[in-house]
Order: structure tokens, then C-alpha cells, then sequence
């Protein structure tokens, strides 16, 4: 279960005014995501789903005393990864996600067939990331209930953040004639700067 979560968001406001020679408007979408998920970092020697194949049936996730702790090993001859619900449940990676596009528009009709039109619009990507390797968590011998190790072996908890953010602005302006010369004769002109 990643806890994900998307919401999108569309927009397109349109009006005219001055006897229909200027219209404007604006158009703007925007998309939001978020999602949790157990700790699985790449630069994690064991991640999670390494971990699930190779933690072993002869024991259970949590000591059989019913208090909670993590159990690491059966028998000491066993080699064992982390224990992949304590590396679940004690971890997380997070992210969130938001994508913006807006537009803003005018057009003036200045006489018949001369049309004056200029856009500009924004986009924008921001993007946070968190995660936290679980590292202080100690984890026991299934039997004895003795401690075997942490489950991170330096026994240290890691958390990173990051957070990237990219704006584009884009602005243009066209001026363009159109008119019919003849039935089957049309002429058109057109001139604009970005």
C-alpha cells in the first residue's frame, strides 16, 4: 500500500468585451500527487523487497511474548537480512508533486482583419522528497529473545530530504492580418516576437 493520492484541476475562463473586439481569458491546469511507501532506498545494501525473499520461515516478524519487538533469527547458524516489517513499518519514503501550466490571453481585433493577440504562461514543477532509513531498531533471537543486532548495522537512523522546483515562462505577441481580396483570393500577414 503506497498511500498514493492524485487530484488534477482544469481551468478555461473566456470573455469578450467592446462589441466582441477584445477577448481574454485564461487556461491553467494543475496536478497534484502524494505517496508514502515503506523504506526501499537503492543505496540500501538489503532493500526491502530483497529482504522479503530472503528472511527465512523459521520464525515469525515479532517475538512470540507479545511485546512488540522485532525477532532477527531462529538458530545463530542462520544468516539473516533486516527484518522486512520492521523496515516497513519503521521507514518511509515520501513524495509530493505538483505540476502547473497556466496561460493568460489577449486578443483586439484593432479594425477588420487586424488582430493583435499576445500569451504568456508559467509552468511550474515542484518536488519534495523525503525518506528515513530506520537504523536504532533492535531486533532478537526468536527463542531466546536475546539481542541479535539493530536492524540497521551501524545503527544509525538516516533521513534525507530533498526539494527541486523548475519554472518556465513563456510570453509571445503576433499581429495578423487577414482579408479576402478576391472570392478565391485570400491574403494574410503575419508578424510576432517571443
Amino acid at each position: 500500500n503506497t498511500n498514493s493520492k492524485k487530484y488534477s484541476l482544469m481551468l478555461d475562463i473566456r470573455s469578450k468585451a467592446f462589441n466582441d473586439r477584445i477577448t481574454f481569458g485564461v487556461n491553467a491546469n494543475m496536478m497534484y500527487s502524494h505517496w508514502k511507501m515503506p523504506y526501499n532506498s537503492a543505496d540500501n545494501a538489503y532493500p526491502l523487497f530483497t529482504n522479503i525473499y530472503q528472511n527465512k520461515p523459521t520464525y515469525a516478524p515479532y517475538l512470540p511474548d507479545g511485546s512488540g519487538r522485532y525477532a532477527h533469527q531462529s538458530y545463530s547458524f542462520e544468516y539473516n537480512n533486516q527484518n522486512c516489517v520492521a523496515l516497513a513499518n519503521e521507514g518511509y519514503d515520501k513524495s509530493s508533486y505538483i505540476n502547473t501550466t497556466a496561460t493568460a490571453f489577449v486578443n483586439f481585433e484593432i479594425i477588420k482583419g487586424l488582430v493583435w493577440e499576445t500569451k504568456g504562461s508559467v509552468t511550474g514543477n515542484f518536488n519534495e522528497q523525503k525518506s528515513q532509513k530506520p537504523g536504532q531498531i533492535a531486533q532478537y533471537d526468536f527463542h531466546t529473545y536475546e539481542f541479535v543486532r539493530y536492524l540497521n548495522q551501524w545503527n544509525e537512523t538516516e533521513i534525507k530530504e530533498d526539494w527541486k522546483k523548475s519554472l518556465f515562462f513563456t510570453v509571445y505577441s503576433t499581429l495578423n492580418y487577414s482579408t479576402d481580396i478576391t472570392e478565391h483570393l485570400n491574403l494574410n500577414a503575419l508578424a510576432g516576437v517571443s
